[in-house]
This record gives C-alpha cells, structure tokens and sequence, in this order.
C-alpha cells in the first residue's frame, strides 16, 4: 500500500503493480494454505495489482544430492503430491481474471 501510495503521489497512479514471487517455506501445510487464502483475499482488495505469481509449484532440494536440503515452499510436495495450499490456490483462482 505504501509503494501505490507513492506511485500515486508520484504520477504513477495508473500503472499496475506486479507481484513477481510471493509464497512461504513452511513444514506446516495448513498454515501454508491459510496464508495463501489470506494473500488472496488481500489481492482482491487492491485492483491496481494485475499480476501475482506464486513461487513455487513444488518442492525442491537446494542440492540435489542432500536429501535434507528440501526447501519446502511448494504447493505440491517434491514427489509431486498435492499440499492443501494446492486445492486452495485452485479453487480461489478458477475463473479469477
């Protein structure tokens, strides 16, 4: 809100806002799924954001060859399995412009 506030007050008013990569590494699924629900809903709220990607579609590993590297931002697991954020992002986005 403070940057559109100084886009506005800079003449800028009637540029969108792009958010390139939002998302969260948490162990805790259902705490993943909340926030995004919240993001969402605090997107909605503010039309002058045209584009919000979320980062990322699964889990990775920060090295390939360290199974405890796991970098748990996805909204699927690493084995591709879908995390309750997953069914979340799916039902508030289908048929979002």
């Amino acid at each position: 809100d403070e940057i559109r506030e100084l886009m506005v007050k800079m003449g800028d008013g009637e540029k969108p806002i792009w958010i390139t990569e939002y998302g969260w590494a948490t162990n805790d699924w259902e705490k993943q799924a909340k926030l995004l629900r919240e993001s969402f809903a605090e997107i909605k709220k503010r039309p002058y954001i045209k584009i919000a990607t979320f980062h990322t579609l699964n889990d990775w590993r920060g090295n390939e060859a360290d199974p405890n590297s796991l970098i748990p931002m996805g909204l699927l697991t690493y084995d591709l399995r879908p995390k309750p954020a997953y069914w979340e992002f799916k039902r508030i986005a289908h048929g979002w412009e």
